[in-house]
């Protein structure tokens, strides 16, 4: 599974869409928070991932391994709206 800098992004906006949608009141200074936590985990991301090689995101077990973190992100925030 390929996950590019831009699919990441997208990910990301798709994520934060599908909040809105659940929500009847949208609370804008979370959602604020959101959007700044999800660009300083992409910029820490490529930062980190690029002092060890500058093209990380073409190796498939690196964007195996993100997409298993997001997975579980997804999985935690999941659990965590049922309790």
């Amino acid at each position: 599974m390929k996950i590019t800098k831009r699919q990441l992004r997208q990910i990301i906006k798709e994520e934060k869409a599908k909040l809105l949608e659940q929500r009847e009141e949208p609370d804008y200074a979370l959602l604020q928070v959101i959007e700044k936590y999800a660009s300083i985990l992409e910029k820490d991301l490529d930062a980190k991932m690029s002092v060890e090689n500058r093209i990380w995101y073409e190796h498939p077990e690196h964007k195996k391994a993100i997409a298993e973190m997001l997975d579980g992100v997804k999985r935690y925030f999941a659990e965590y709206g049922e309790r």
